[in-house]
């Protein structure tokens, strides 16, 4: 069951995100945690991503994007209307 969850997200990926793949530069800024067993990875490494990894990575930075797109225009929204409340109260 979980090779067939494997080959079906796989598939999904290649099908909704391998058509708009571009080749890019080979450096990139992991932000995140890498381990190296049970501690912390400190160092330089080699990290070689194919096809199906691309896309999968490609689709959730799309949808990390689009989420902090959402993510600021509610918070300039909230800004605004906290603005608006003040104004009611300074005057």
């Amino acid at each position: 069951m979980k090779i067939l969850t494997s080959l079906l997200t796989s598939a999904l990926f290649v099908i909704c995100g391998l058509t708009g793949v571009s080749a890019q530069g080979k450096e990139f800024t992991y932000q995140g945690r890498l381990n190296q067993g049970a501690n912390p990875a400190n160092g330089n490494y080699e990290i070689a991503f194919h096809g199906v990894e691309l896309a999968a990575i490609k689709g959730l930075n799309q949808k990390l994007e689009d989420e902090v797109r959402a993510r600021d225009a509610h918070i300039a929204e909230l800004e605004k209307r906290l603005s608006a409340i003040e104004n009611l109260l300074t005057k």
